[in-house]
């Protein structure tokens, strides 16, 4: 019995020590809860202004994007101009050297229609011989001069267009 008077009485005091030791247990989880918690909040806080700093960084990002998005919308659409431009300018060089070509090559013909009817007077009229001779060779001389500068405008022709294929 007096075994069994231990027993319960050490049983009764472990009772009664329970709720103490529980009572600190409980005191110590609760301090260790509210560093943890402490802990979180602080680091929340520190996500928040990451969060904060990033998503100013991605507006920035955005907005520089934008500028430059802009900026090379605008440097396509001159450069594009620019070619148009220099397309059309090339157009208007290329008739106008046509034009130029045409002239010539008539001036030229018409040049050579004069140097045959001059060569035909001449044989014609044996006594005018010299001066027929001389105006034969005038106008032999403006038809070589016009061929000349026909030449050059074809060359000229040829250029430009090499250089309005080019660009």
């Amino acid at each position: 019995m007096a075994r069994l008077r231990a027993e319960a009485t050490a049983e009764g005091l472990a009772a009664q020590q329970a709720p103490a030791a529980a009572a600190e247990d409980a005191a110590r989880v609760r301090g260790q809860l509210a560093e943890e918690r402490a802990a979180w909040d602080e680091e929340r806080q520190d996500l928040v202004g990451q969060l904060a700093e990033v998503r100013a960084a991605t507006a920035a990002a955005r907005q520089t994007a934008a500028v430059a998005q802009d900026t090379l919308d605008a440097a396509v659409a001159a450069h594009r101009a620019e070619l148009d431009e220099r397309e059309a300018a090339a157009a208007r060089a290329a008739a106008a050297h046509g034009a130029e070509v045409r002239r010539l090559s008539g001036a030229l013909e018409g040049a050579r229609t004069e140097a045959a009817a001059a060569a035909a007077r001449a044989e014609a009229a044996d006594v005018r011989a010299g001066s027929a001779d001389n105006e034969a060779a005038s106008a032999i001389r403006r038809a070589q001069e016009a061929e000349a500068e026909a030449a050059r405008l074809q060359a000229q022709v040829a250029t430009a267009r090499g250089a309005a294929e080019a660009a």
